[in-house]
């Protein structure tokens, strides 16, 4: 059996610090690794901020008409230059009424039959009006019929002019018919019987007409 005694072993200055100086270095060490760890969580931090920034993805949509809505029609192409003025010109009227504004003789039209009617103006520079107009049926009574109203108000668009050519564009059927030798305007007619005109100054051509034919909605 071992007895129990002090053991007073001498401890020299030199190795006190010895003992002092790795105990400061083993601080430095957790210092420096804690800092290490923090520099790396900056620079994730800095090399993700542009991704992080970025707007949130929107989800794509239509781009809108160019020429606005007008009577449920989106108007999306417009000749260059041309920008809308004043306000829409909107009426409801009889196609008796309709007949007896124009200077022409017109066929009878179905007793009793409405229309509504929608004229949207864009100019380019001073007195170059170009013109949409939608005229839509109103129900008829019988036995007057849409499909009749329609095909009165598309003859009446087209009284007194010279037809140039029939093609199809989104809207339905269009026909370019002419006002004596450089006027010129676009008849459209939809298959639910809405009719639509555009049409205007000399100084707009057939080729861009057609275009904003075209670009009905």
């Amino acid at each position: 059996m071992m007895l129990s005694q002090d053991w007073d072993i001498p401890v020299t200055e030199a190795f006190v610090d010895r003992v002092r100086r790795g105990v400061r270095r083993r601080r430095r060490v957790r210092v420096l690794g804690a800092g290490g760890a923090a520099v790396a969580v900056l620079a994730a931090v800095f090399l993700l901020w542009p991704a992080m920034r970025q707007a949130p993805t929107m989800v794509a949509t239509n781009p809108p008409a160019v020429g606005g809505l007008l009577d449920g029609v989106s108007i999306t192409h417009l000749p260059a230059g041309a920008v809308r003025v004043k306000r829409d010109s909107t009426s409801s009227q009889t196609l008796a009424d309709l007949g007896a504004s124009s200077l022409i003789d017109v066929p009878t039209p179905p007793a009793g039959a409405w229309a509504t009617t929608a004229t949207r103006r864009f100019d380019r520079g001073v007195g170059v009006g170009l013109f949409v107009t939608v005229m839509r049926p109103l129900p008829p009574e019988p036995p007057v019929t849409a499909a009749q109203v329609g095909e009165w108000l598309a003859s009446w668009a087209a009284l007194g002019t010279r037809p140039v050519r029939a093609f199809e564009v989104p809207a339905g059927h269009a026909r370019t018919v002419a006002h004596g030798s450089s006027n010129y305007e676009v008849v459209i007619t939809t298959p639910d019987h809405v009719v639509i005109t555009v049409g205007g100054n000399a100084a707009f051509s057939a080729a861009e007409m057609e275009e904003v034919a075209r670009g009905l909605r």
